[in-house]
């Protein structure tokens, strides 16, 4: 009866060490409310700033697996707001976003390496498809897990990226616009971000 015991008890310890862990990854839904996504463009010498206020990201993150991370995400285009309406109508048509042909911009990573620059060790690059006024461009973004708090009204992660895309490979405006608007445009991205359900 021992022996039987002692060769469950050492059956139950390879099942044990031997069976696949369970992923811990999560899929991070983005919370609107508190989370921004702007840009800023220069105008002649100074920079001005737009604010998209309807986007959906997603990103599927286990920390213990980075660089296993996935991104996906949209944005209505027409959602932009810089504080004047005529910018804003201005913008939302065909001489900028010509937001009725091309209503959404898009997000899809499609792998993901370590940003050993950060000095947080939690510095990410992320290469992926963006998609911007119907034009699609393979390109490397820089982001960062900001961390993952769990309180009384659930779990909420946080990420961050900055990066910097040339709007004329995208078709939108001209080169230079007669000196008036530069052609590279700053893109933030602040996330906070709570378990999809």
């Amino acid at each position: 009866m021992k022996k039987i015991a002692q060769s469950l008890i050492i059956a139950l310890l390879a099942i044990t060490v031997l069976a696949p862990k369970v992923a811990n990854a999560q899929v991070w839904a983005s919370d609107q409310v508190h989370s921004t996504v702007m840009y800023t463009v220069k105008h002649v010498v100074t920079p001005m700033l737009g604010v998209f206020k309807k986007f959906n990201i997603e990103i599927t993150f286990d920390p213990e697996k980075p660089l296993e991370t996935k991104i996906n995400g949209t944005l209505d285009a027409s959602s932009v707001m810089m504080g004047i309406d005529k910018l804003e109508e201005h913008l939302k048509g065909p001489d900028f976003f010509d937001v009725v042909q091309f209503p959404e911009w898009s997000f899809q990573s499609t792998g993901i390496t370590l940003n050993k620059k950060v000095k947080s060790k939690n510095g990410y690059f992320a290469a992926g498809k963006l998609t911007v006024h119907g034009v699609t461009k393979e390109v490397t973004i820089p982001f960062e897990f900001l961390g993952k708090v769990d309180g009384k009204r659930g779990s909420t992660a946080g990420f961050s990226a900055e990066f910097t895309i040339n709007r004329v490979d995208y078709g939108v405006g001209k080169p230079d616009n007669g000196g008036m608007l530069s052609n590279d445009v700053k893109i933030n991205v602040m996330l906070e971000m709570h378990p999809k359900k």
